[in-house]
């Protein structure tokens, strides 16, 4: 729960659709449900299951998410918001400013 999966990154880039077992008030289950995925609690089958078989059954539903889950990956996880954030944090550190 300290990182996010590789994975996540590339479904939200791509702009898929997303379920992810996650535990809530974690980061992983903020960003999903930020990136407009859904969240179920690790371990629970049924959940899981319900959640694919909404998606599998509900295509403009799928295509909003993944629509969704594109702008932010585009806003949160690109090269301009990433080097952004680090940026920020070493100024914080250093007490640097422009």
């Amino acid at each position: 729960e300290l990182v996010m999966p590789s994975k996540l990154t590339g479904i939200l880039a791509a702009g898929g659709a997303l379920v992810a077992a996650a535990r809530s008030g974690s980061e992983l289950s903020a960003a999903v449900n930020s990136a407009g995925g859904r969240v179920v609690e690790p371990g629970d089958a049924a959940a899981l299951a319900s959640a694919v078989q909404d998606l599998a059954a509900n295509p403009v539903r799928r295509s909003e998410m993944g629509a969704q889950a594109r702008t932010y990956a585009l806003q949160h996880m690109g090269k301009d918001a990433i080097l952004g954030g680090f940026l920020d944090q070493l100024r914080s550190l250093t007490g640097v400013r422009d």
